[in-house]
């Protein structure tokens, strides 16, 4: 799923625990890995799905809107002209050490608009080349800085 550098950052870092969208993600999606745009432009992490509420944004910005990591000023245009909107509850985040590049997990990977499907053996690599720490890397918050190796420690997630 392609997310802001500011959001993706503030799930990475424990300060968002919900991402809104537009439209809903399938119910059957059990991991969500987190493209951050440009200027990253580099896939920094993955977190577990908790579940989607689906309702107007007025309604989600009362139940949800401290959670999201976003002023009510830049909430209301992004769903401006939208009847619905959802919630995607985050869980089990996984930062990666370093990002990675799309291209990393295949040829025929690309950047999503908004998101695409990513196959079970593309995300098994991701998640096997995050499980080795860098030399030097400490567990600690960091930054999303694309050569960063900073970065706090949380348990690691795998799709059902």
């Amino acid at each position: 799923m392609s997310i802001h550098p500011r959001f993706a950052s503030a799930i990475m870092e424990g300060r968002k625990d919900v991402e809104f969208r537009r439209r809903p993600i399938p119910a059957s999606v059990a991991v969500v890995v987190v493209y951050a745009t440009k200027p990253i432009g580099k896939i920094v992490g993955w977190f577990r799905t908790n579940g989607v509420t689906v309702a107007p944004p007025a309604q989600l910005w009362d139940s949800f809107g401290s959670r999201g990591a976003i002023d009510k000023v830049a909430y209301d245009g992004y769903f401006r002209g939208s009847p619905r909107g959802a919630a995607i509850h985050i869980d089990g985040v996984r930062r990666l050490y370093r990002p990675k590049a799309i291209r990393s997990l295949g040829a025929s990977m690309t950047v999503p608009q908004s998101f695409n499907y990513l196959p079970r053996s593309a995300f098994d690599r991701l998640a096997k080349s995050s499980e080795q720490r860098p030399a030097g890397a400490r567990k600690i918050r960091g930054s999303m800085n694309p050569g960063s190796t900073r970065t706090r420690s949380v348990p690691l997630v795998r799709p059902s």
